[in-house]
């Protein structure tokens, strides 16, 4: 079952017209997915970076995130960049969390969805990753936490450490009925999953060693949520 709450909708095409005007300037080759979604790559390095954001409509930070990283050059330039600003427009535009009644962040095991297909297919083009970071928001959630789904080292700490000296993290014991691993941070077992992939768990599966689902608060100020989205991105990619 989807559990829909209705926002504030944002204007994505002007994100998405915007993001696709800096990546020219900014040294990334961008493209339609084939379906109106956009793909961002630019080559820095031996190892390669995935980002993305929203897979669901309902929550704004992650592309607006997106959007001011580009307009402010944070992503780093000595790794490959691969850039998904916005894998839900049509969710976006009507301020809902799915895709026709289905819930795209579950379906990268089935692939009920065309577009989770194409979303998969391109991203098997660009062979191995080392990092995912993708983008989410939690309207019943009080404050920042993250999912960590990593193979041996992991950086969450060192996240939720930073983010709590300037935004509040969920410090509940259970949060989106997982039990909390550390305050702030779920570690889920990507062999419990059978079906219902989110994104981050197939990343994963497919052999993506480090995978993180940042999750800020959507009831809280959208400025601030960015603002944190961003500054836990920055870490993550100084970091490794």
């Amino acid at each position: 079952m989807i559990t829909e709450r209705k926002h504030k909708k944002l204007n994505i095409d002007g994100v998405l017209n915007r993001f696709h005007s800096l990546c020219e300037v900014k040294g990334f080759q961008v493209s339609d997915m084939g379906d109106g979604r956009l793909v961002a790559y630019r080559q820095g390095g031996n190892k390669t970076y995935y980002m993305s954001s929203g897979i669901h409509g309902d929550e704004p930070a992650g592309p607006i995130a997106m959007l001011s990283m580009m307009n402010n050059d944070l992503y780093p330039k000595d790794v490959n960049i691969l850039l998904f600003p916005c894998l839900n427009p049509e969710g976006v535009k009507q301020g809902t969390r799915s895709y026709k009644g289905k819930d795209l962040n579950r379906d990268f095991a089935r692939e009920y969805s065309n577009k989770t297909e194409l979303h998969k297919r391109l991203v098997e083009k660009f062979g191995k990753l080392d990092m995912s970071i993708c983008l989410h928001e939690d309207w019943e959630s009080d404050g920042f936490y993250i999912y960590e789904q990593c193979d041996d080292v992991s950086h969450a700490d060192e996240v939720i450490n930073t983010i709590s000296k300037t935004f509040p993290i969920n410090t509940k014991r259970t949060i989106d009925n997982h039990n909390v691993d550390r305050t702030g941070i779920i570690k889920p077992n990507k062999n419990k999953y059978k079906k219902n992939w989110p994104e981050s768990i197939w990343l994963w599966k497919r052999g993506c060693p480090q995978n993180y689902t940042i999750e800020t608060p959507s009831e809280l100020n959208l400025k601030d949520r960015v603002a944190t989205q961003i500054k836990a991105c920055k870490l993550l990619m100084e970091l490794n």
